[in-house]
């Protein structure tokens, strides 16, 4: 585990997410209605599957952080193994790739945006309805796109000094993770705990489409590690 880091002061968190999602909506949904959250659904009659129209299909305002934001870095890395340095000794280590954890709460929050978001950390459910176990997060599709239910995180913290610049942070693919949210109940004040998961998503490019016996096929570029983002210190 590499060392945490923490943001500092009243960070603004902004998400961005696909523009509609493909998903199952229970048999009770009517066929074209406003759900919690400001979602929208709009399926036919006769089917289960339906198109949820979301507000987070350009970057939006999530909430405001009342202390810092802690992320957590996890670096993996693999001993290289071999016979003459024993079980136990290796001469050299792999790396094998990084994931984040990122913690904050948030004490003023838009409630439809973070209704979305659980929606699309939950690949896509709705109001606690869950789809089929297995579902991929990304589908196999570029960021933001139908299908793709991985959300983009972008803290802004205030200058450090009220005039030097901050420094943003940019997570391009994430969602909320185990405990993903918790919202006290009963208390004197409207504050949300979230903690995220990023990772470096990566997703086949199509290549090309040939004709064989079968007909037409697309082939698909292999999916490489190099060159994926984490994060990055850019505004979205």
């Amino acid at each position: 585990m590499a060392r945490d880091f923490q943001i500092f002061g009243e960070c603004l968190v902004r998400v961005r997410g696909s523009v509609q999602t493909a998903t199952w909506v229970p048999a009770d949904i009517p066929p074209s209605g406003s759900l919690s959250g400001g979602v929208i659904v709009s399926i036919p009659a006769t089917s289960g599957v339906g198109l949820i129209s979301g507000g987070i299909s350009e970057m939006v305002d999530l909430g405001l952080c009342e202390g810092p934001i802690t992320v957590r870095p996890r670096f993996f890395h693999k001993p290289m193994r071999v016979d003459d340095f024993g079980p136990y000794g290796s001469p050299e280590v792999m790396w094998n790739l990084a994931e984040c954890d990122v913690e904050m709460t948030l004490i003023h929050y838009d409630r439809e945006i973070l209704d979305i978001v659980v929606s699309e950390s939950m690949a896509g459910s709705i109001s606690g309805f869950l789809i089929g176990c297995g579902v991929p997060m990304g589908g196999g599709l570029p960021l933001y796109a139908s299908g793709n239910h991985y959300v983009s995180v972008n803290l802004l913290p205030p200058p450090p000094d009220g005039i030097n610049p901050y420094i943003p942070y940019f997570f391009p693919s994430c969602y909320l993770a185990e405990p993903p949210v918790v919202i006290p109940l009963g208390t004197t004040r409207s504050s949300v705990m979230l903690n995220w998961k990023a990772i470096p998503y990566t997703y086949p490019v199509p290549e090309s489409i040939f004709t064989s016996s079968g007909g037409a096929q697309m082939t698909y570029q292999e999916i490489l590690s190099s060159g994926s983002i984490l994060w990055n210190n850019s505004i979205e």
